[in-house]
């Protein structure tokens, strides 16, 4: 299940009460030294809600792989920090339903 909406506006607390395995999309960020993030038109700003601020690619993936095998690594993204700090596994275990939650689902 893809659970969309703006920035703030309550996906991840509802996909937290929803009592299914999540995955944050949000982690799929870009880190902040990235050449390719866009910017915000007339400023030196990242543009954080542009969709190429976002890797779909890997995102993509790790969907493809929790739909086939139940188990994906992700990358796990530190917002503050505009950077990746490590992985982490989601693992869906038997259920065939889960969400993945962001600004791009």
């Amino acid at each position: 299940m893809l659970l969309c909406g703006p920035s703030g506006s309550g996906k991840s607390l509802l996909a937290a009460r929803s009592g299914l395995p999540v995955l944050r999309l949000d982690d799929f960020y870009k880190e902040g030294d990235d050449p390719t993030l866009p910017l915000v038109a007339g400023s030196s700003d990242i543009d954080w809600d542009h969709p190429q601020s976002w890797d779909a690619d890997t995102a993509v993936a790790a969907i493809t792989r929790l739909c086939r095998t139940g188990r994906t690594d992700v990358p796990l993204y530190d917002i503050a920090l505009s950077a990746r700090t490590g992985t982490e596994t989601v693992d869906i275990g038997r259920t065939s339903l889960f969400i993945a939650e962001g600004i791009f689902a």
